[in-house]
């Protein structure tokens, strides 16, 4: 919240200290290739964090007085993508493996006991499947909202 003002981000990243697309790095360095549930179909909307920042300092000039949420979100792109870009951000060529959603869920157990994972949950997993998009129109408009990109590292 900033002011009267509510932001609802999606994925973020940037910076390395996120649990999302710092994430998929770690496992993509670990292991040369990244799983991607369901053929990596789902659509994102990764947001930086430089750029929320730049959404909260235009809040005093810009936003209306009235209390009001925004959702704050990057530009388009299918987790496939998503991944394939952190790949080649990290220097690698892109290997993603199809896994089904059922598969992923019994071998989730497996990747938690890895050190640097142990925060991966089914929710997680079930998420990777599901489209994760939101408008920022309103941000655009009332806040100059402009999200840079998606680019790894960020």
């Amino acid at each position: 919240m900033v002011g009267d003002q509510h932001f609802r981000p999606t994925l973020v990243y940037g910076g390395g200290l996120d649990r999302n697309v710092s994430t998929i790095a770690s496992f993509i360095r670990r292991f040369g290739f990244a799983p991607v549930v369901d053929r990596g179909r789902a659509r994102r909307r990764p947001v930086h964090a430089d750029d929320l920042a730049a959404a909260s300092l235009a809040v005093p000039e810009r936003a209306p007085r009235a209390s009001r949420a925004y959702d704050l979100s990057g530009r388009t792109l299918s987790y496939r993508d998503m991944v394939r870009t952190v790949s080649e951000g990290l220097g690698r060529r892109p290997v993603l493996v199809n896994v089904p959603v059922t598969v992923a869920r019994v071998g989730l157990p497996l990747v938690r006991a890895l050190a640097g994972f142990r925060h991966l949950g089914t929710a997680m997993v079930d998420r990777t499947a599901q489209d994760l998009c939101f408008d920022h129109t309103d941000a655009a408009r009332d806040l100059g909202f402009a999200p840079r990109p998606f680019v790894f590292p960020g």
